[in-house]
């Protein structure tokens, strides 16, 4: 920065950036990350020394849902899963959508042993 500016005005800063960043790659149904994104976050944490985890949660047959009962209701259902992974996960954890009918949490070990067991 060119000029000094305030801890909060910095922090603000950092904030809007972070969610413009999320606005412009999270797909509009879910508000989930894209998995463009996803792929980038991945990559980072694979590259990362701290221990983690990747846990890809899939629908079988979920397109079939959307012929039988329309785009509407596939939607709310998408809507709904993703609300219900977001609140699942703590604020470290990382929540993409990679395809219709494929979500991805990146996570830690520990974290990744009590996601499967409640499931």
């Amino acid at each position: 920065m060119s000029e000094p500016i305030e801890q909060n005005e910095f922090l603000a800063r950092i904030k809007a950036h972070i969610r413009r960043t999320m606005e412009e790659n999270s797909l509009p149904v879910t508000n989930l990350p894209d998995i463009k994104f996803s792929k980038k976050i991945l990559k980072r944490t694979m590259k990362s020394k701290t221990e983690w985890a990747a846990l890809l949660i899939g629908f079988d047959n979920f397109t079939s849902y959307r012929e039988i009962y329309g785009e509407i209701a596939y939607n709310k259902i998408l809507q709904a899963f993703s609300a219900i992974l977001r609140a699942t996960a703590e604020y470290d954890d990382f929540v993409g959508q990679i395809s219709d009918e494929n979500f991805l949490i990146i996570t830690s070990s520990y974290k990744a042993e009590r996601y499967v067991k409640a499931s």
